[in-house]
């Protein structure tokens, strides 16, 4: 058999893969582009979940001397599961390797676990087609001054965003926002349309705070990039990103979009996401904000007690002059840019990783 790349999408065989991605396309580009030394068989799995029946496909082709790669493109609730037969493959002797978009999960397993991003690549691909506007209006906003303290985007309803709306709308920060808050749906007879929300949040609307004629709360467009878009007038409208991650309270640490277009758009940001989400991106070569942006709440595993401390750290900022939070904004010019220019690297850095470690 000729040595080659076969894929598979939502566990059917699917030559024209690429016409589905939202993410990882360049590393794909580049893969499919190499030599390979045996045939790889490699599983898209869109969304884990468990009992995938990838894995009655993957069986399919035990024992015939492919590389097999189960690559996630989301964030799993159900690693123990993939693990579990992940492992029992491996110890077959099938050389397998997952690739997975949660950062920091330590390994305790023989196969290889390897990290790809989410959606960051395409971030990417939108930067550096507008790099000169971006760095345009970066430098010229230095001259004018931005209407709001901070730009925070809450699309799909999720707890950690409802309490976190809630806590703004008690705190009565709400209006030093650029914000969204569940701009996909739509008030119908005092209740949501709930037409694409998970099942265990068909209780939203009643655990939300806000006054009902405030919602849905809508900031952001659509284009072909879909919630990666970069709505550059909404960046350069306002000082700190208040990035709430797709992730919370679970293990390990889930980069996606919502902080990649903060580096693309040059913007500093507080995080609502899990616990070490700041210390995980500098391990990337990120840099963060501290001292000047108090970054504690890295540090705190009690998930309300972290939520608590990002709110005061918000309430900091909302109390002091536009003008102030201006001039601090401009202390962070370096470190701004730095991420802007480190985004291309650390994309091509897991790009060599899983190119390296999937064609040898």
């Amino acid at each position: 058999m000729e040595n080659k790349i076969i894929f598979y999408w939502n566990n059917k065989l699917d030559p024209e893969h690429h016409t589905h991605m939202w993410t990882n396309r360049i590393c794909l580009e580049k893969i499919t582009a190499i030599g390979v030394k045996k045939p790889i068989y490699i599983f898209f799995v869109k969304k884990p979940y468990d009992n995938d029946t990838v894995f009655e496909v993957i069986d399919s082709v035990v024992g015939k001397n492919y590389k097999l790669i189960v690559w996630f493109l989301d964030h799993s609730r159900f690693d123990d599961y993939y693990d579990g037969r992940i492992l029992q493959l491996y110890q077959m002797g099938e050389d397998i390797i997952k690739i997975t978009p949660d950062m920091n999960i330590k390994n305790d397993y023989p196969f290889k676990i390897l990290n790809n991003y989410s959606m960051a690549d395409t971030v990417l691909e939108q930067q550096q087609n507008d790099r000169k506007l971006i760095m345009g209006l970066f430098k010229k906003s230095e001259k004018w001054g931005r209407l709001k303290h901070f730009l925070s985007f809450n699309g799909t309803p999720k707890h950690h965003r409802i309490n976190y709306v809630n806590k703004l709308y008690e705190n009565n920060l709400l209006d030093y926002f650029n914000i969204s808050f569940l701009p996909w749906f739509t008030v119908e007879n005092n209740r949501f349309n709930l037409t694409v929300i998970e099942k265990e949040m068909l209780n939203v609307y009643d655990s939300i705070l806000l006054p009902k004629e405030m919602l849905p709360m809508h900031l952001d467009f659509g284009n072909e990039f879909g919630t990666s878009s970069l709505n550059l007038p909404l960046y350069f409208n306002s000082y700190i990103d208040v990035v709430t991650m797709a992730k919370y309270d679970s293990k390990g640490v889930y980069l996606d979009e919502k902080i990649y277009k903060s580096f693309a758009c040059l913007k500093p940001f507080i995080i609502v996401g899990q616990y070490e989400t700041l210390k995980t991106l500098k391990s990337y070569g990120f840099k963060t904000f501290s001292p000047i942006i108090n970054e504690d709440y890295d540090n705190e595993q009690d998930s309300e007690k972290r939520m608590d401390m990002v709110i005061q750290e918000i309430k900091k900022f909302s109390e002091m002059p536009i003008t102030e939070v201006d001039r601090i904004f401009w202390q962070f010019k370096d470190i701004l840019v730095h991420n802007f220019l480190h985004l291309k690297k650390y994309i091509n850095d897991i790009d060599d990783t899983l190119i390296k470690e999937i064609c040898k």
